[in-house]
């Protein structure tokens, strides 16, 4: 199954938190805890400090890999951990699941711990994809008490919204001289999606994407603009391709049009298929907002044994008589896709032009043919050619044709879209 959280190994680069040089955190992840209240005694709810635990410092604190999280209050005690948000299908069963141990002793020796107390480690999901640990909509995990032993959490819970909130928390009862919590191998996995009608963007309605092309072959640099009339800050755009990897991503160039600010980011996909640009910021644990972006098929590669057209000179050639008139007078909408859309494509032009009885193909010269009483060409994408497809080709070619450009990015937008298209 894919893995939807970004950095669940805990493998990637680790980065100072917001400046901090006590929080060292796991890219993709966010640190939070329980600030001491005015009646606390000094041992009681510190900030803990956040690393990176490594197999050269003692192999037994990180589970697989090279690398884990964590965290730990010296002489004290907390309640904290680190939590990421992740797009999903609203109505999606989720299950979540991440290994943790912990050192909590009043010796130095690492093993076993001396005297521990109960660090009370769960996990959780907030269906909702808020970020208060203390939230009532959180689903937990049960407790479990892992010392100097790694030990599996695992929760389910069923997505409420686009956003989720994946939760790692412990909340040791008495302060140890080493207090010290690891997790690792963290996950996020869908056991049944959503509805197929899930939306296909989300977020901070006030924050935009611009993305150029809009639904780019594999390979092709893609150029993505996020404008907002609001100063992020902490700010990185994240994108996951369709089994969830994460793409390099270069940027961002930062400017300003009128009241807006823009980021400018750029990359390039490596394989067709849906993928999900988000975003956010802290390393891509808090959500700003997200969208998703169709990577059609790659361009056809040109026929070496097609017979070359005939020079511009030639005369034409006149159509057999009774060839190309229709059987009796009619007008055609043809739905003609581009060169780089698939079967989902072709199956939501089909869906999205049933009830008008619209044609849906591949070719351009089938579109423009005929001696009917109206052609109309909507060209999805047509930027998607090889030579971007304009009115003026079926000018030149196929005079008289109604030519209609549709730009949409996702087959879902296609089949909306042309449902609600006036002929």
């Amino acid at each position: 199954m894919q893995n939807f959280l970004l950095n669940g190994d805990f493998e990637n680069e680790f980065h100072r938190w917001r400046g901090t040089d006590e929080l060292h955190m796991a890219d993709g992840w966010t640190p939070w805890w329980v600030g001491q209240t005015g009646d606390d005694p000094t041992w009681k709810n510190r900030r803990p400090e956040y690393k990176r635990a490594t197999l050269i410092v003692d192999p037994h604190r990180v589970r697989s890999g090279e690398s884990a999280q964590q965290y730990f209050s010296f002489w004290g005690t907390h309640k904290a951990g680190l939590w990421q948000q992740v797009v999903v299908m609203p109505g999606s069963l989720l299950s979540f699941k991440a290994w943790g141990h912990a050192w909590s002793s009043e010796a130095d020796r690492p093993r076993p711990s001396q005297n521990p107390t109960n660090v009370h480690m769960r996990i959780g999901i907030d269906p909702l994809g808020g970020a208060d640990p203390m939230s009532t909509s959180i689903i937990w995990s049960r407790e479990q008490n892992a010392i100097d032993e790694w030990r599996l959490f695992s929760v389910e819970a069923q997505a409420h919204t686009d956003i989720v909130t994946v939760f790692i928390k412990s909340a040791p009862e008495w302060p140890k001289k080493h207090q010290d919590i690891y997790w690792d191998e963290a996950s996020l996995e869908v056991l049944q999606e959503g509805p197929e009608d899930a939306p296909t963007a989300g977020g901070d309605r006030q924050t935009r994407f611009e993305i150029t092309p809009a639904a780019p072959p594999p390979g092709m640099e893609t150029i993505v603009r996020v404008l907002s009339p609001i100063g992020h800050v902490y700010i990185s755009l994240i994108v996951r391709g369709p089994g969830q990897e994460a793409l390099p991503v270069t940027g961002p160039t930062v400017g300003r049009e009128g009241e807006e600010r823009v980021w400018e980011y750029r990359f390039r996909p490596e394989t067709a298929g849906p993928h999900t640009l988000v975003f956010g910021s802290d390393r891509g644990s808090r959500i700003i907002c997200w969208t998703r972006l169709m990577v059609g098929a790659e361009l056809p590669e040109p026929d070496e044994e097609a017979e070359p057209a005939p020079p511009a000179e030639s005369a034409p050639v006149p159509a057999p008589t009774g060839r190309g008139a229709p059987r009796v007078p009619y007008g055609r909408t043809y739905v003609l896709l581009p060169p780089t859309a698939n079967s989902a494509w072709a199956e939501a032009a089909m869906r999205g032009g049933f009830d008008a009885r619209r044609t849906v193909g591949f070719s351009a010269d089938d579109a423009g043919i005929g001696d009917l009483n109206e052609r109309r060409v909507i060209a999805v994408n047509p930027h998607h050619w090889v030579n971007e497809l304009t009115a003026a080709w079926f000018d030149e070619h196929y005079p008289g044709v109604k030519f209609h450009s549709l730009i949409v990015d996702t087959p879902q937008k296609l089949a909306r879209a042309l449902r609600n298209w006036k002929d």
